[in-house]
């Protein structure tokens, strides 16, 4: 490339960044009044090869664009220089070091998959923290390609979609305390060489893929490597993007932009206090983007149903449930059926800003001595339980009731409605020791630590167990709110509560039990049937409780499907096509889940079924009868006695005040005058 061939011409002002036009490259940046500007272009090394006086290039506002054309000058990094300062492009697609670089290798060819909300589950990870652990099992750790190599592991577990924290380039320097989305934890100064890990910055580079994620050289083309394999394995990809508070909106609005056009990313979370949430969701590009929010009201009638609810209201009303907290039980009830028939809301139990889904269970107190702060940073409120013992330990009872306590969270997580979401690792038991706050901790702690996940299959198989038993039901996923009716006349409302007794649950701050009923009939599975019923049972006390339950259709009966704990099998009875002997009665260990599932019975079944629904209808016939008859002859002698024995009647009998006659009038007469009279 010859750098004086090199030419100067009026650029675009409307387009910011890099961009290629016929024989050169657009740029455009912004300057602040007043300030000097030039524009470097470097070579493969480094090295400066041409400069452009930006001063008295002409502006239109603070937007100062140049247009640089000539061979070659496609292929040169670049840099500004502002105010004496070397200052990287804010809408830089791709970024190394600080040298900025022009990006035109975009695969537009891919499309989003079409998957609507409530087919999602989402499984969220850090790209470099997923796989950096020296037992991940993958040679390219820590990086894009390498979360690519564990794919398969992902779609193995029954996720259908991945939610990557931020991945797009940020000052990840701490030369000041780093903020957290809701920009309010307390975060003192820490160690000079810790560095910012999770990506929730103040500088933003939101169109350019971060460098450190890649094994290769180009970010570019590993993020559309891993789009791409995610989209063919039937796994939608969601980014997170943080606003901090003074973000520029108009480069936030352009890296979302960027991702969904180039990478054809199927939808985003966005957070921060910076946000500009009327910005983005009036935004005709991301008109059919799946945007999760925090802040959004189910009841809103927003157009399409794209939109999902981010919060952290459910995890912290399931896990006081979970922990046995008193009164806590209809905020259990609220979180089983929370849903919008606009907005949908994602739950989860554990996320990346606290304990791991292990450690709630193991800590009551954050032990964040790792990061340098003395434990004044993260937050002081955890609704966590240790089950008796602080951090590791080697007492049976204590690790006994945390595994069932594990399995109870992850049963409220996928068993509610809405769009389930777990933190990677979580299903294996990853803990960072208790640290509540791990956001600089680009070691050990921070990384997924892949030796438990040998030792903890069983929980592994448990949440695939669940997934599966979430996929099978669509009833576990309606995309519309349950209204507790039989608006359908099918016989059942869509969702009903129960407890000791069916149709009730006592109205108690003492009661921690709750049985909840889907109705089959109100889903659709994908072959056009009706789905089965499903019995979900949630007993979060200290000690056993027994449910009772809706006796099936006719044709049906309960196969109990799923208990968090190894105790439930000593208190059930089955037959020998392994449905339940008891069909009205349900026990449930201390601390523990229970599902129940109808299904069709056989015939030899449903004819003894039906032989013993006659007999019980006969029977109830008979004691209908017998209690008519014993109410006659009771009015009888209740009528004799008003007559002092006598009998007027024309019929031979005395008349009572409560015998009705064939058409459900007092019958006439002179007994009966004078009784009425009397």
């Amino acid at each position: 490339m010859v750098a004086e061939k090199w030419r100067i011409g009026e650029g675009d002002p409307l387009v910011m960044g890099a961009t290629p036009v016929p024989g050169g490259v657009n740029y455009t940046v912004r300057v602040p009044s007043g300030a000097a500007a030039e524009l470097v272009l470097v070579d493969a090394e480094g090295r400066e090869l041409f400069c452009v006086d930006l001063t008295s290039a002409r502006r239109f506002g603070e937007s100062t664009s140049v247009r640089v054309l000539g061979k070659g000058v496609r292929r040169c990094g670049y840099f500004y220089r502002i105010g004496g300062r070397v200052r990287r492009d804010p809408y830089a697609k791709r970024i190394v070091g600080n040298i900025c670089y022009v990006e035109e290798t975009f695969d537009k060819g891919g499309q989003p998959l079409a998957q609507t909300l409530e087919e999602l589950s989402i499984y969220r990870l850090h790209v470099r923290g997923f796989t950096r652990d020296p037992k991940s099992g993958v040679r390219e750790k820590g990086t894009f390609r390498g979360l690519m190599r564990k794919i398969p592991y992902i779609r193995n577990l029954g996720f259908t979609a991945v939610e990557l924290l931020p991945a797009y380039e940020w000052d990840d320097a701490l030369r000041e305390p780093p903020l957290l989305p809701n920009g309010l934890l307390p975060c003192p100064p820490v160690r000079e060489e810790r560095r910012n890990f999770w990506g929730y910055a103040k500088k933003n580079y939101y169109l350019a893929p971060k460098q450190d994620f890649v094994y290769g050289k180009n970010a570019v083309q590993e993020v559309h490597a891993l789009v791409k394999a995610l989209h063919e394995a039937g796994i939608a990809c969601i980014m997170e993007f943080y606003a901090p508070k003074d973000v520029d909106p108009a480069a936030f609005l352009a890296g979302l932009r960027h991702w969904r056009l180039f990478y054809h990313v199927d939808g985003f979370h966005v957070v921060g206090e910076g946000v500009p949430g009327a910005l983005v969701l009036s935004d005709p590009v991301l008109a059919d983007a799946k945007l999760f929010l925090e802040g959004l009201s189910l009841t809103e009638d927003y157009p399409g149903r794209r939109l999902a609810a981010y919060g952290t209201d459910w995890m912290y009303a399931m896990r006081s449930y979970l922990k046995s907290d008193r009164g806590r039980f209809h905020d259990a009830m609220h979180c089983l059926v929370a849903n919008g028939s606009h907005v949908g809301t994602v739950n989860f139990m554990a996320t990346t800003e606290g304990f791991t889904l292990r450690d709630l269970v193991s800590y009551n107190e954050p032990h964040n001595e790792a990061n340098g702060a003395y434990k004044f940073d993260g937050t002081p409120f955890n609704a966590s339980w240790n089950c008796g013992a602080e951090g590791e330990t080697v007492d049976r009872d204590v690790l006994d009731l945390r595994r069932r306590q594990v399995k109870n969270a992850l049963s409220y997580v996928f068993l509610s409605q809405g769009i389930p979401l777990l933190c990677a690792g979580d299903e294996f038991g990853n803990s960072q020791k208790g640290n509540n706050h791990a956001f600089l901790m680009d070691n050990p702690i921070g990384w997924v630590n892949w030796g438990e996940a040998k030792k903890n299959e069983a929980l592994t198989e448990f949440v695939r167990s669940l997934l599966a038993l979430r996929r099978e039901h669509p009833v576990l996923h309606l995309p519309r709110v349950l209204r507790a009716a039989d608006y359908r006349g099918y016989g059942l409302p869509d969702v009903s509560f129960h407890s000791n007794h069916v149709w009730y649950v006592p109205y108690d701050p003492e009661c921690r039990s709750v049985g909840m009923l889907l109705s089959g009939a109100y889903a659709e599975r994908s072959d056009g049937e009706r789905d089965e019923d499903v019995f979900i049972a949630l007993n979060a006390y200290w000690e056993k409780h027994t449910f009772e339950i809706p006796e099936p259709s006719l044709g049906r009966e309960w196969v109990r499907v799923m208990d968090t704990s190894p105790e439930a099998e000593g208190l059930f009875a089955c037959d020998s096509d392994g449905a339940m002997t008891d069909q009205r009665h349900l026990q449930v260990p201390a601390r523990s889940v229970a599902v129940l599932v109808t299904r069709l019975c056989s015939k030899e079944k449903l004819e003894l079924r039906k032989k013993a629904l006659e007999n019980r209808q006969a029977a109830e016939r008979r004691r209908v009868l017998a209690r008519i008859a014993e109410g006659r002859r009771e009015a009888d002698r209740e009528g004799g006695k008003a007559h002092g024995g006598e009998n007027n009647d024309g019929d031979g009998g005395a008349v009572g005040l409560c015998r009705p006659d064939g058409c459900g009038r007092l019958p006439h007469g002179g007994g009966s005058g004078q009784a009425l009279r009397g």
